[in-house]
């Protein structure tokens, strides 16, 4: 039988797995902006953009 505290520790323990991985992943990409932007957390931006750009225009393109 799940208890509403059962619950609660797993929604508490997915929320805490899901803020590492954003951790993580905002570790990673200040990593990538020093090393392939010098620094310039704008220009690694612009560049996900881009790339995001480029992926949908392929997945759907124009009809």
């Amino acid at each position: 039988m799940i208890t509403e505290y059962i619950a609660q520790q797993e929604i508490h323990n997915r929320e805490r797995e899901l803020v590492t991985k954003v951790e993580r992943r905002r570790v990673a990409a200040e990593r990538a902006a020093a090393k392939n932007f010098n620094g310039d957390r704008l220009a690694l931006m612009a560049h996900i953009a881009r790339q995001a750009r480029a992926t949908r225009a392929v997945a759907h393109p124009a009809v």
